[in-house]
Order: structure tokens, then C-alpha cells, then sequence
């Protein structure tokens, strides 16, 4: 019978292409993950895991668009900011950009760690540090941030996953690009 962990380990280390309906970007994509698609706040595909052992919480990898245009967030700067303060955050350690190439394009990488009450597979909440890689990728009229939450505990595990799909990632040519 297999575990929790190795079914997230080997869905972390597979992957199926994906392609935006908008034929905007694609990437691989952990196989077996669940993808959602939403158009608010912001143009978003999530990639959301299994369970992570031991707690009632999902891994993901989100791929979503800022217009330049977008209220809170018009630019890669005001984003990381953002992400760097987002409330309730508690003991927020964020680490400064590190310059990359993702789809031929120069952009930066960030992360947060924070605590958050996540409950066990026993209902019972207790707090678990939670990592957020982020990868801002300017394009024409806004920019892509692409991101990778977990635990601490699970996030070196499907970082492999998030790497490969920062590695495949590549921009298209939209028809039209959502707003």
C-alpha cells in the first residue's frame, strides 16, 4: 500500500504538459495534480497536490497574470512587496530577489517563509512553517508570477517539480489575453 508521501513524491516527480486556454504560456505540470482555472481576482492555473502527510494542507504551484493595469499590483515591485507583508503573517522571513532566465526571459525570484495554523489529519491546528517561491516573469502588459507553497517539511520534496515547471515554462502567443 503506498503512502501518502510516496504518492506526493511521485506525483511531484512526473509531469504532463499543460497549455493556457489563451495559448498565452505552457509548462509541465506535476501529473496528477489538480488543475484549476480561475479568471478573478487575477487570470490564475493552480496545480494543487495531495494532502501532505500528516496535515490537512495542499501543495501548489500557481501560474497567475498581473495586467499592468491591476489595482493593487501593477508591477513585479509593488507584487513582491505584496506577497512580503500579506497579513496574517506571523515571524515573516522573506528573502530578496535572485536574478534568472525563465522562457528566454530575465526574471526574479523570491521567497517567504511564514508561520501558519494548519490543522493535522486529527483536526487538531498547530503551527507549520510555510514556504512561498515565487518567480515574477515580465512580459508585454504585466507580468507572470509563478509560485510554489508548501510546508517547510514537504517543500524540498516537490521543489523538483516547481523547478522543471520553471524550466519548461514558455510564453505563446495569446489570442487574446484574459482580463
Amino acid at each position: 500500500m503506498a503512502t501518502a508521501l510516496s504518492i506526493l513524491l511521485a506525483c511531484a516527480l512526473s509531469a504532463a504538459p499543460y497549455r493556457a486556454k489563451d495559448g498565452a504560456w505552457s509548462a509541465e505540470a506535476p501529473a496528477g495534480w489538480e488543475t484549476l482555472v480561475d479568471t478573478e481576482p487575477e487570470p490564475s492555473v493552480s496545480f494543487i497536490g495531495p494532502l501532505e502527510p500528516g496535515l490537512r494542507r495542499r501543495t501548489g504551484i500557481i501560474c497567475a497574470f498581473y495586467a499592468k493595469d491591476h489595482p493593487d499590483t501593477p508591477t513585479p515591485e509593488s507584487f513582491r512587496r505584496a506577497m512580503s507583508t500579506t497579513a496574517p503573517i506571523f515571524e515573516l522571513r522573506a528573502k530578496a530577489g535572485k536574478p534568472l532566465r525563465v522562457a528566454g526571459v530575465r526574471a526574479t525570484r523570491f521567497s517567504t517563509s511564514r508561520l501558519v495554523n494548519v490543522p493535522d489529519t486529527k483536526m487538531i491546528s498547530r503551527d507549520v512553517r510555510s514556504i512561498d517561491d515565487f518567480v515574477i516573469v515580465p512580459v508585454d502588459g504585466g507580468f507572470y508570477a509563478l509560485q510554489l507553497s508548501a510546508s517547510e517539511a514537504h517543500y524540498p520534496k516537490v521543489k523538483p517539480a516547481f523547478e522543471r515547471f520553471l524550466k519548461t515554462f514558455s510564453l505563446g502567443k495569446p489570442k487574446e489575453r484574459l482580463k
